[in-house]
């Protein structure tokens, strides 16, 4: 049980934990030994070397397709860096394999819900802070990130320095966005088995000021809208605890924020005010991903498309550029690209598959809202985030493409 739960924090935790990392000088380019090391140490702690172990579908689909692009790069381009690059996700996705088949589902299923609750204390934490930065209390103490990013941490989380008395919290990880993309695959693996538990969750992240945690709750709000709407009879499978007691608490936190909070109110202008939207500007003043989109357009030429913008040196003066669906393609080139491209496909898939066997709104909930933090934040193949977004993937196939291996903790009697 504690080799588990220490695997699973050093995928959760560690890993895309560059605030950590830079505080013990630990270089990020260790990271794919480090997966592959947990790769090993796994497949040694549970004697997969026999004739037995037979990897999923998924996993040869992943392997076939590295070895392809990864020559196709090589072969085109003559860029060894870029090819190797893209062989280094295998032992994440192997990783993902092993920890999916052999790992008790219980002891799994009890760690993400943990992480979530952490991840509720470190929000309702930073609701705290926002309320009494006005007195002073706001930092304990500042770091470097890895990336050379001031990060600043109070008392339960980190957060990126905006500027006068805001404070996004990020949780451990480098930025507000990549709490949310971690919360996504959290709750990829435990399927909200507690699913109004994780409405509040979603509610609390809208403290990040992230547009991803937005979504995610108006999404998952909308979902429960069209259960309640489409069948009467759904009523009666809820839990009357839990639904009174998500009622009682949604609306006081509101009230709550609408009476005490007024800066929190004006950073929400600050991130969610229309703007309206043009060739040049986003439809909401926090939203980068649009100016980051034209930036990329506007400055990719053929070498960039081959290679990808890191091989050649990121031209200067560009505007801002990354964290869209184009950036595999303006770092890396190509070939990263249709990786990136398969990976979304294949959730697009699995999202299908949920519609088209009815499986219960949770599970339909958690591979759409992995698939939309994808598409906003394309981390699967930036090492310290490739670990949990593969092992999510790999437990949403379990769930929905393969239902005849047997889960520990039944997700039957956790449906919506």
């Amino acid at each position: 049980m504690i080799f588990v739960f220490s695997i699973l924090s050093c995928i959760f935790l560690f890993l895309p934990s560059l605030p950590l990392q830079a505080l013990i000088r630990f270089p990020t380019q260790l990271i794919p030994v480090l997966a592959l090391s947990l790769f090993l140490a796994t497949t040694y702690r549970f004697n997969l070397a026999d004739k037995s172990f037979s990897p999923f579908s998924f996993t040869k689909f992943i392997i076939i397709i590295c070895l392809v692009l990864s020559a196709s790069s090589f072969l085109i381009n003559r860029n060894l860096v870029g090819a190797v690059r893209l062989l280094m996700v295998l032992p994440f996705s192997l990783l993902s394999d092993i920890v999916v088949q052999k790992f008790p589902d219980h002891m799994i299923f009890r760690f993400s819900k943990c992480v979530i609750q952490l991840i509720m204390i470190s929000c309702i934490t930073a609701l705290t802070i926002q309320i009494f930065t006005p007195l002073g209390c706001l930092f304990t103490f500042e770091a470097f990130n890895m990336n050379q990013r001031i990060m600043c941490f109070s008392y339960t989380s980190f957060s990126p320095i905006l500027g006068g008395l805001s404070f996004r919290p990020s949780f451990l990880f480098d930025e507000p966005g990549g709490l949310i993309l971690v919360l996504a695959t959290l709750i990829a693996i435990n399927n909200l088995s507690v699913f109004y538990c994780s409405l509040l969750v979603l509610f609390l992240s809208i403290l990040t000021f992230s547009l991803g945690g937005v979504v995610a709750l108006f999404y998952a709000l909308l979902l429960l809208f069209i259960k309640f709407a489409c069948s009467w009879k759904y009523k009666l499978k809820f839990s009357k605890k839990l639904f009174t007691l998500f009622l009682l608490v949604l609306p006081l936190a509101v009230l709550f924020i609408l009476l005490l909070m007024p800066a929190l109110i004006n950073n929400f202008e600050s991130r969610f005010l229309f703007d309206g939207g043009s060739s040049t500007s986003a439809l909401f003043s926090g939203d980068n991903r649009t100016s980051s989109i034209i930036s990329t357009l506007d400055n990719l030429n053929s070498d960039i498309f081959w290679n990808g913008a890191i091989y050649y040196g990121i031209p200067e003066g560009i505007g801002n550029t990354g964290g869209d669906i184009l950036t595999p393609l303006w770092f890396y080139g190509v070939f990263h690209w249709i990786f990136y491209v398969c990976v979304l496909l294949f959730l697009l898939y699995l999202t299908i598959v949920c519609i088209l066997k009815n499986k219960s709104y949770s599970i339909l909930f958690s591979v759409s809202f992995l698939f939309m933090m994808l598409l906003s934040r394309p981390h699967i193949q930036w090492y310290p985030y490739s670990a949990p977004c593969f092992l999510s993937v790999y437990f949403l196939y379990k769930r929905i493409i393969c239902p005849g291996i047997p889960l520990k903790n039944s997700l039957n009697s956790a449906k919506m």
